[in-house]
């Protein structure tokens, strides 16, 4: 069974442990394994070996996720994970290196959407927090700085858009 699948909101054991986690105020995750222990072992894989080799899986993940690359004078990821993808040639889920994407328009255009969704998620998580417009314009602020729009730039983008 899939993470997703095991971790659906709509299975009972996940609705305790979510309770067990916001009854304690705050959860470690050796506090939560052994929650899951003592609770029917549901949340997460218990068979030695398979558990070991998908914990390797996982390290193998945060090695490649580890590393970063200036490119252009701007710091980046080294590797990124791009999904199969027939019309850019990719025959499955793998890590390329950033500078091989560069190269590839069709995989340039892939990591450009996952960046945008991620963008999209910290966007909807900020909304939950109603920031108010001092804090709007601090995350605005920082946003432009980080994708190197200087002030009067992005005035006139916004005035070129009216």
């Amino acid at each position: 069974m899939s993470d997703e699948a095991r971790w659906s909101v709509e299975q009972p054991h996940v609705q305790r442990a979510i309770a067990f986690a916001k009854r304690r105020g705050s959860v470690t995750t050796e506090e939560l394994i052994a929650w899951d222990f003592k609770h029917g072992k549901r949340l997460f894989t218990w068979d030695d070996e398979k558990g070991a080799r998908l914990n390797r899986e996982y390290e193998a993940r945060k090695f490649l996720n580890h590393f970063s690359v200036m490119f252009q004078g701007l710091r980046a990821r080294a590797f990124y994970n791009l999904p199969e993808d027939e019309a850019a040639g990719i025959t499955e889920r793998a890590y390329f290196s950033a500078e091989q994407i560069a190269e590839s328009e069709s995989m340039r255009a892939i990591v450009i959407g996952q960046l945008i969704r991620r963008m999209r998620t910290v966007a909807a998580e900020l909304r939950f927090w109603e920031l108010s417009l001092t804090e709007q314009q601090s995350v605005l602020r920082e946003v432009r700085l980080a994708l190197g729009i200087e002030e009067e730039s992005a005035a006139e983008m916004i005035e070129s858009e009216k």
